[in-house]
């Protein structure tokens, strides 16, 4: 003999509130992983290369030294006085 078939715990209005409720829950909290996702750990921000990491095309470089002029103490004496 078989068993009747126990009734869907979903049919009552109330419960189907409660399941619509979980739903939008999951929903958000799945929305807020994938936005959270997006951004780097603050951790990983701390422990990342530094610029040292980085190489500098030449041909973007915007100073390049030709001469290095060597001015007396007494210029910059007088710099410092105005």
């Amino acid at each position: 003999m078989e068993s009747p078939a126990a009734p869907s715990p979903f049919n009552n209005p109330a419960e189907q509130s409660r399941l619509q409720a979980l739903q939008a829950a999951g929903k958000q909290v799945d929305e807020n992983i994938n936005q959270d996702a997006k951004f780097p750990e603050l951790w990983d921000l701390f422990t990342s290369g530094a610029s040292s990491d980085y190489t500098i095309v030449e041909s973007e470089a915007h100073f390049h030294p030709e001469r290095v002029l060597h001015l007396p103490n007494i210029l910059l004496e007088q710099y410092d006085r105005a």
